[in-house]
Protein backbone atom coordinates (compact mmCIF):
# COMPACT_ATOMS: atom_id res chain seq x y z
CA UNK A 1 0.00 0.00 0.00
CA UNK A 2 1.28 3.45 -0.80
CA UNK A 3 1.71 5.20 2.49
CA UNK A 4 3.61 8.32 3.50
CA UNK A 5 7.00 6.63 3.49
CA UNK A 6 6.50 5.77 -0.21
CA UNK A 7 4.70 8.85 -1.56
CA UNK A 8 5.91 11.77 0.54
CA UNK A 9 9.51 12.86 -0.07
CA UNK A 10 9.38 14.87 3.16
CA UNK A 11 8.15 11.95 5.29
CA UNK A 12 10.00 11.39 8.56
CA UNK A 13 11.37 7.89 8.02
CA UNK A 14 13.16 7.77 11.36
CA UNK A 15 10.29 9.10 13.45
CA UNK A 16 7.98 7.25 15.80
CA UNK A 17 4.92 6.24 13.78
CA UNK A 18 3.06 5.00 16.81
CA UNK A 19 1.83 1.55 17.76
CA UNK A 20 1.27 -1.02 15.01
CA UNK A 21 -2.48 -0.97 15.71
CA UNK A 22 -2.62 2.79 15.02
CA UNK A 23 -0.80 2.34 11.71
CA UNK A 24 -3.13 -0.52 10.76
CA UNK A 25 -6.25 1.49 11.59
CA UNK A 26 -4.96 4.52 9.64
CA UNK A 27 -4.20 2.40 6.57
CA UNK A 28 -7.57 0.61 6.72
CA UNK A 29 -9.29 4.01 6.94
CA UNK A 30 -7.43 5.11 3.78
CA UNK A 31 -8.48 1.91 1.99
CA UNK A 32 -12.13 2.30 2.99
CA UNK A 33 -12.17 5.92 1.79
CA UNK A 34 -10.72 5.03 -1.64
CA UNK A 35 -12.93 4.93 -4.71
CA UNK A 36 -10.69 2.34 -6.37
CA UNK A 37 -8.01 -0.05 -5.09
CA UNK A 38 -5.55 -1.58 -7.56
CA UNK A 39 -3.58 -4.51 -6.14
CA UNK A 40 -0.69 -6.38 -7.75
CA UNK A 41 -0.26 -9.82 -6.21
CA UNK A 42 1.67 -11.83 -8.79
CA UNK A 43 4.22 -12.68 -6.08
CA UNK A 44 2.33 -12.82 -2.77
CA UNK A 45 4.14 -12.55 0.53
CA UNK A 46 4.04 -15.74 2.54
CA UNK A 47 5.01 -13.97 5.74
CA UNK A 48 8.37 -15.68 5.97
Amino acid sequence: MFTEHICDEAADLDGDWGPDRDIYERDIKWLKSADVVVAEVSLPSLGV
